[in-house]
């Protein structure tokens, strides 16, 4: 019996180093040179900025500021993101640098949040096919977006693997709070490729190829979901592990949305930052109000996530024309996937409400064209007050439970909490812009 357990030992010890090897492409870490921090720069950005911005549709929803410039209706390309030595290095280099758990953070997230853009553009384009596959089948095509999807989800892995590795190497993480919230985080998104994996190999047994493509098209999907999800949460685990140093230690590829040019999640913590320095007593009045899309799943599943990032598009640059201009600190930005957050300075919860009324009835009362006919589309709005002693975080979770409760209450509706309660916002008569939204040229046309 003990030579059965040495044996089934050897056996498990041999499979750990070949499926290593393979998640990490079978390739050596080279550490190519890099531009060193440079703390005492004119410039905030303290990563290096060696791909310029893309303003572009990204994939799907909830959540992530990444771009999905590039896809097209071709077949899937043969030439997936790329997780070879350089990337690696790049990943490693920039860990090295870090000089405290914050910026270890914010290293991971400057990585996933780049790389991930690659990943996501390379899974639009396998959605896209997967949909035509729905309606068409052919074995043959069926075949080469699995061997895509895989390829892509290994190099993914192989990304992700390197920066657990990174973080559980890396002295600044020991007992750090903020790098063991990431390390579970993108064991999340590493089971989640592990899941669609597993689950398409199922759906391979069968002999049927239509339920092939829909299988594959629901783990596409649920990838993207998924890889959102995390930047998002992880822009979250970032600003809270900031220290209050967003103005100067941020990367500016990670506070500015590049889908819809807004501030993102870390922005709107940054703007907030401002907001207090310049309210050192706590003297002023704020409030907030997040906007969530309704139904935007079914969005994503019925036209496509190119379309849902279309509609994300067009709403990010109609939101602004519904707040004050040139007076106070209003503000918008993308908090998150599908939904926005108004931040509204010398603003008490009811001008807020006002606000987010003048919002829903807008969405509501415009126009959405799409090559497939017009499309309905309403916003759940939830508003709250940035009480005294109130950090970002703080009034964040207290708005997102009053956002849940206009759902729970049938959507298309706005709720406010007042610091203790949360109640429904009757709809006062207001004058709402006539917008005329071309979806498929991602314009917005006002008509006063």
């Amino acid at each position: 019996m003990d030579l059965y357990w040495v044996v089934i030992s050897v056996v498990n010890m041999a499979v750990g180093v070949v499926a290593g090897w393979y998640l990490r492409g079978g390739t050596a870490l080279a550490l190519p040179p890099l531009p060193r921090l440079d703390r005492t720069s004119e410039h905030p950005e303290v990563f290096p900025a060696n791909e310029s911005k893309q303003h572009a549709p990204e994939t799907g929803s909830p959540d992530s500021p990444v771009s999905a410039e590039g896809s097209s209706d071709e077949p899937v390309s043969p030439t997936p993101v790329s997780a070879d030595s350089s990337v690696l290095g790049e990943l490693a280099q920039l860990f090295q640098q870090a000089q405290g758990p914050d910026d270890l953070v914010l290293c991971a997230v400057f990585v996933l949040n780049k790389r991930s853009g690659e990943y996501l553009r390379e899974l639009l384009k396998i959605e896209k096919q997967a949909r035509r596959l729905v309606e068409n089948p052919d074995p043959q095509a069926i075949r080469q977006c699995l061997d895509q999807l895989e390829r892509i989800n290994t190099q993914w892995l192989a990304v992700q693997q390197a920066a657990l590795s990174q973080l559980d190497q890396n002295p600044h993480a020991q007992g750090a709070s903020g790098p063991e919230s990431l390390e579970h985080l993108i064991q999340q998104q590493v089971s989640q490729v592990e899941t669609a994996t597993n689950n398409l190999k199922m759906s391979q047994e069968t002999d049927d190829p239509n339920l092939v493509a829909k299988q594959l098209l629901r783990e596409v999907l649920a990838l993207a979901d998924q890889t959102h999800r995390m930047l998002h949460q992880a822009q979250h685990i970032s600003a809270q592990n900031a220290s209050g140093n967003l103005s100067e230690n941020t990367p500016g590829q990670l506070v500015e949305d590049p889908l819809t040019n807004l501030p993102s999640l870390l922005g709107l913590h940054r703007l907030v930052q401002q907001w207090k320095q310049a309210d050192q007593h706590g003297m002023r009045q704020a409030s907030v109000v997040l906007i969530d899309v309704d139904g935007m799943q079914k969005i994503n599943e019925e036209l496509g996530v190119e379309m849902g990032d279309r509609l994300l598009a067009t709403l990010g640059r109609a939101l602004p024309q519904t707040i004050r201009k040139n007076r106070g600190f209003d503000r918008v930005g993308r908090y998150g996937g599908d939904r926005f957050l108004l931040f509204l300075g010398d603003a008490s919860p009811h001008n807020a409400s006002v606000v987010a009324e003048r919002v829903r009835q807008s969405v509501e009362n415009a126009q959405f064209l799409t090559a497939q006919g017009p499309l309905r589309v309403t916003v759940s709005c939830g508003v709250a007050e940035m009480l005294p002693g109130d950090s970002f975080e703080d009034t964040c979770i207290r708005v997102e439970a009053t956002l849940r409760s206009a759902k729970q209450q049938g959507r298309n509706c706005t709720m406010v909490h007042d610091g203790t309660n949360i109640s429904p916002v009757q709809a006062p008569p207001l004058k709402i812009p006539n917008w005329t939204f071309s979806l498929e040229e991602q314009t917005v046309a006002p008509q006063t």
